[in-house]
């Protein structure tokens, strides 16, 4: 990525979007390598299973396990796929 300022330093409209989304994509990749859980909800039960490795393996937990229900007939479960992320530091 190339450096460019305008006069007073400041980076023009483009190359801020692209600094950003560079920060943010990096920042979601790095997430996405965590360990996740998978989340599942029916009716006023809650479960989590997990953690698995990444985001990508919950994902594929979480499609298997609601492939696996609907073809049993259960249309009314919910799945999610979460990040365990460490604490915030609050100091």
């Amino acid at each position: 990525m190339t450096n460019r300022l305008r006069s007073g330093g400041w980076p023009d409209e483009d190359e801020a979007w692209a600094r950003l989304t560079d920060v943010i994509v990096a920042r979601e990749v790095e997430i996405l390598e965590g360990p996740h859980v998978v989340v599942c909800r029916a009716g006023s039960q809650v479960t989590v299973t997990g953690p698995y490795p990444s985001g990508l393996a919950a994902l594929c937990v979480a499609i298997r396990e609601q492939d696996a229900e609907t073809a049993a007939g259960h249309f009314d479960i919910e799945y999610d796929v979460a990040p365990l992320l460490p604490p915030r530091d609050e100091s």
